[in-house]
């Protein structure tokens, strides 16, 4: 078998012609939906096989690999990359794990042989945070303790592909025979080519970003048989769970090729332009802008390095519900910020809509959102690492931190960083901003094993000083923490102009 790095460096190449083809250059992320001759032309180099096993004719879905090609994309486009994500992590990925043998030879046959697009629909119109209460539910057809076909009846809404995928996984409840959904979920494959399984699009949303994306609401009343069910090892909530967080994990091939392109276009334009008789980089302010994206850059290289040993099939997933939050919400606030820095430097010709600085803020934001807020994943990681310390009885952070699996980076950053103590019941504005500290003190480690692999020594030596002065800022907040709240009569007696004395006269 093609090596890994000969398989990626063909897939640069043909990425870097679509995308210096004037045709595609023009249009791709301005333009909404997919080109179907794009497809044709990526599917080329069979770019889909590193995300299907062997033993159905791919390149395995080794992790590192898979990691490679989100990279690849994303340098070129996110949106791409995300279309990639979606596919690999949340359709392809389930179904090589979860999937039946009948299912696997369809899909994984499909996805080789043709341009071919998978989704996972969750979400709900009244159900986004709180997807476990979906109210799509499925019930056998006929009846009976081993049915044949199973029902799907719902409506969904911001499942990525929409109106584009050729397959989705769908998770819905189960309902008994009275009528009463079930605690427990299933995931269903359905084929949009077969018509008693296809999922009726009734709005295409017109969404702020990610052109290349289908988003919309979608009416779910389908019929699959058994073969389409995916099989849980234990129950159907922790396989969706295991699907998110090995998807979670995953999110830093995304943000690599994009924090990548963003440090490369800051620093050549920022040596290109020139302001007042010097180069923009010759500036102290751009130089922290700069660094800083450099920097991000290099925490995510060890994030993949990290999800690339972690996030394998084989790996008991569910053991890494904080790693994988952390991965999640700490690089996607890095991709946003790195956005914003990359538009600040560019000025007025970065909001442009074919700029690439603006676009880049745009397309970001959603990663901040979907699959789990980010500060609904830093309130999880604030009390997930809380409850160790009530349980090892540890005094502070850092008598905890420094005895934990974190100890080398904690000891990197500085230990003395992390002397806080935790008295009394915090405000849930204070767990997130504990869980952005502890989320960015838990990236150190992963940075101390990137250089333990050999990566260069000055760029982990800056990224720990980027991460130190991070930490910094977010102590102070989280130490000076108001708990202001709310004025429900906001609308009221608030005009400055009531209080203006004395009333100007007018001419």
């Amino acid at each position: 078998m093609e090596s890994t790095a000969s398989f990626l460096q063909k897939y640069r190449v043909k990425l870097n012609e679509i995308f210096n083809n004037c045709e595609y250059s023009e249009t791709m992320g301005v333009e909404r939906g997919i080109p179907q001759q794009f497809l044709e032309d990526l599917w080329t180099t069979s770019p889909m096989s590193a995300f299907i096993p062997t033993s159905h004719g791919g390149r395995g879905g080794h992790i590192h690999e898979s990691l490679g090609v989100l990279e690849a994309c994303a340098y070129h486009s996110l949106p791409l990359s995300l279309m990639f994500g979606i596919n690999f992590a949340l359709f392809l990925q389930p179904i090589a794990k979860f999937g039946s043998d009948t299912i696997k030879d369809k899909v994984f046959g499909d996805f080789l042989r043709k341009p071919t697009l998978g989704g996972l629909m969750i979400t709900e119109p009244s159900y986004g945070t709180d997807a476990l209460n979906m109210q799509t539910s499925y019930t056998p057809q006929p009846g009976g303790d081993d049915p044949s076909h199973y029902h799907l009846s719902g409506v969904k809404h911001w499942a990525g592909m929409t109106g584009q995928a050729d397959y989705w996984v769908m998770a819905a409840r189960g309902r008994n025979s009275e009528g009463k959904l079930l605690r427990d979920i299933g995931l269903f494959v359905c084929d949009q080519h077969q018509d008693e399984q296809r999922i009726h699009v009734d709005e295409q949303f017109k969404a702020l970003g990610l052109y290349l994306i289908g988003y919309g609401r979608n009416l779910v009343d389908a019929v699959v048989p058994e073969s389409n069910r995916l099989i849980p090892e234990q129950s159907g909530v922790r396989m969706l769970m295991s699907v998110l967080r090995r998807s979670r994990l995953q999110f830093c091939g995304m943000a690599m090729g994009f924090l990548k392109r963003i440090s490369d276009e800051s620093l050549a334009y920022s040596q290109a332009r020139f302001v007042g008789k010097k180069a923009l980089v010759d500036y102290d302010q751009v130089q922290a802008r700069v660094s800083r994206i450099q920097s991000m850059t290099t925490i995510c290289a060890a994030m993949c390095m990290y999800a690339s040993k972690q996030a394998n099939l084989d790996a008991d997933i569910n053991q890494q519900e904080l790693s994988a939050n952390v991965l999640k919400a700490v690089v996607t606030d890095y991709m946003q910020e790195a956005g914003q820095s990359f538009l600040q430097l560019a000025g007025a010709s970065g909001y442009k809509l074919t700029h690439m600085a603006g676009r880049s803020v745009i397309d970001s934001r959603p990663f901040q959102i979907f699959e789990g807020s980010n500060d609904v994943l830093y309130q999880q990681i604030c009390n997930f690492v809380l409850s160790k310390m009530r349980k090892a009885k540890a005094a502070s952070l850092e008598a905890y931190l420094s005895a934990s699996e974190w100890q080398r980076g904690i000891a990197a950053l500085g230990t003395s960083l992390f002397d806080i103590r935790i008295d009394g019941k915090l405000t849930q504005r204070q767990q997130v901003l504990l869980g952005q500290f502890l989320g960015r003190a838990i990236t150190a480690e992963w940075l101390v094993s990137l250089a333990d692999a050999g990566y260069r020594g000055d760029l982990i030596d800056t990224a720990l000083a980027s991460l130190r002065a991070e930490l910094q800022g977010l102590r102070s907040s989280f130490s000076h923490c108001d708990a202001s709240a709310i004025f429900t009569d906001f609308s009221e007696k608030r005009s400055w102009l009531e209080v203006l004395q004395p009333e100007p006269e007018l001419a």
